[in-house]
């Protein structure tokens, strides 16, 4: 496996290999048996550039100039979604290839990062109203002194006491974990902008606006349906954290990932054998929706089965306003999941 990152300006390339170690663990004979390590082999700094060619020239210094051995025995490579490393004609996958004419060089993005891809692309569609809660919440609770109210708060309701995750957008478990913190607090959440209480800060925080949507039943509904997503999709990464997960059980991780999901929201009918056909249906599409979705009373149904009890709560909503809306949330983000989890996954049929 290949990865990149920049640390105090500068770009290391980090190579890590699982080999068979054949100085193992001593039996009884006092023989050993060969096992499967995985290590770090090389760590390279990149200069000005992480160009392909540069990516391919670390590989030969840290792994291939081991020795004739590791070089023959190399099979396989996993990497980030970067077109420097999997171009077809330039990438770092096919000056691999080239390298090896006649031997079969297995490549594979990294489902960890391609899984984050898909989140990160799905919530840039989240409604502005929920984006900017997100947002503003972990701003505000920034403050020591917001903090320490809020703390106060939970301790007279015989609270946990707990305080928003730190948010960071770029790291791949942390939204989902931020997103369920919001929800395990929630109602002192409610009790804390009731107070509101006063501290230090330049900007005016609108107590009321926030509120209200804590009291909207909709709102936290949405909430509650974002969360069961992201959690899925978070079980379903660290299931591939695994260092003895084999890759005929990651691509069956991802297709049932995917199936789990796409059950909920398409008419059974409409579900292809091969999940990459799912690339070919127009998400957006008002026409396409009444295709291939679901009645609208399965798809609660089926929410509430498969995702979380509360989600039932939608069919008492409101129906000539929230109910409405709040489904169309939950089908919306839900489409756009699976679009983003068949566009980057390797959901290929696989014979």
């Amino acid at each position: 496996m290949i990865d990149n990152s920049t640390i105090s300006k500068t770009q290391i390339c980090a190579i890590k290999a699982r080999y068979i170690k054949n100085e193992g663990f001593k039996l009884d004979n006092n023989l050993s048996t060969p096992y499967l390590e995985n290590a770090i082999v090389g760590l390279k700094f990149l200069g000005d550039n992480s160009h392909s060619k540069t990516l391919f020239e670390a590989i030969e210094e840290k792994v291939f100039d081991l020795g004739e051995e590791v070089k023959n025995n190399f099979t396989a490579i996993t990497y980030d979604n970067a077109k420097s490393m999997k171009g077809e004609k330039n990438g770092l996958i096919a000056l691999l290839k080239k390298e090896f004419p006649s031997r079969f060089i297995f490549g594979l993005g990294d489902p960890c990062h391609l899984l984050s891809l898909a989140v990160k692309h799905t919530m840039k569609e989240l409604p502005e109203v929920i984006s900017d809660f997100i947002d503003t919440m972990h701003h505000h609770f920034a403050n020591p002194q917001r903090t320490a109210a809020l703390y106060k708060i939970q301790k007279e309701l015989g609270h946990k006491q707990l305080v928003l995750c730190h948010f960071v957008p770029t790291r791949w478990l942390i939204t989902g974990k931020s997103i369920k913190r919001i929800l395990e607090i929630w109602e002192s959440l409610i009790k804390y902008l009731e107070s509101k209480p006063k501290s230090s800060g330049l900007k005016k925080f609108d107590y009321l606006k926030y509120l209200n949507l804590l009291q909207d039943k909709g709102f936290k509904l949405k909430f509650t349906f974002l969360n069961t997503l992201l959690e899925r999709i978070n079980q379903t990464n660290i299931t591939y954290q695994s260092q003895h997960i084999e890759i005929q059980e990651l691509f069956r991780q991802m297709k049932n990932c995917i199936d789990e999901l796409t059950e909920i929201l398409l008419i059974p009918e409409k579900i292809p054998q091969d999940l990459s056909d799912l690339k070919t249906i127009p998400w957006s599409d008002e026409i396409a929706i009444q295709v291939y979705f679901r009645a609208e009373d399965v798809f609660i149904k089926l929410m509430g089965r498969e995702l979380h009890p509360d989600l039932l709560m939608i069919e008492s909503l409101d129906s000539s306003d929230k109910k409405p809306e709040v489904l169309k949330f939950c089908k919306n983000l839900l489409s756009k999941l699976i679009e983003m989890l068949v566009k980057y996954l390797p959901v290929e049929s696989r014979n």
